[in-house]
């Protein structure tokens, strides 16, 4: 991570950056969002193992990456907890969850938008329950749905900035305008469109 790039907001790999990397960029002001795929299967995490085979679905087009079958959130959501307790621990502000549009795509599973709208909100409720702001990304089509579901419990605001530095393995996605959510009528501080700063998306 380079945290020479002056922005007000960064955006970090939530395992391969520490809570001293997030309180050196909280002493300099800056809001520090958790990048965790809650998407996908990565064969690089060190919880890969908790998953089992029966939530693995096809590639997504990423090495080392498979869809994960989203319906089943008696497996997936203590897993999630857990990688959402670590950018807590940590100290982040926020969370950036990925591939939360996995019902668009050939997963190997027969996945619709009503299933992914459950996870998208068990997502969010999980990141409010621990005092995170939650952004929505690749989704944005049913984004109005999502905001309406959103209700008061989070601590913490979302990050204001238009602007980010993003600092983690999957930068090589692109990078899309994104839905700030505190469980709270739309902040008007919430960032639309938060361009990389990294120079590698």
């Amino acid at each position: 991570m380079d945290p020479s790039v002056d922005v007000p907001v960064y955006d970090i790999d939530g395992f391969e950056n520490s809570a001293a990397d997030v309180a050196r960029l909280h002493r300099d002001g800056r809001k520090v969002i958790c990048y965790v795929n809650v998407g996908a299967w990565e064969d690089y995490r060190p919880d890969r193992d908790a998953f089992p085979g029966s939530v693995l679905g096809g590639p997504n087009g990423w090495h080392g990456e498979r869809w994960l079958d989203i319906r089943r959130v008696d497996v997936l959501r203590p897993l999630m907890e857990r990688r959402f307790d670590m950018c807590r621990d940590k100290g982040f502000d926020a969370v950036e969850p990925d591939l939360v549009e996995g019902y668009g795509n050939d997963t190997g599973f027969p996945l619709t938008a009503d299933d992914q709208l459950r996870y998208n909100r068990m997502i969010a409720d999980i990141a409010h329950e621990r005092g995170l702001a939650v952004g929505l990304k690749n989704d944005l089509p049913r984004s109005p749905v999502w905001w309406t579901t959103s209700t008061s419990r989070s601590t913490r605001s979302a990050p204001s900035s238009t602007s980010a530095a993003c600092s983690n393995p999957s930068s090589r996605r692109a990078r899309r305008s994104s839905t700030w959510s505190t469980r709270s009528p739309r902040p008007a501080s919430a960032p639309g469109p938060a361009p990389c700063a990294c120079r590698r998306c």
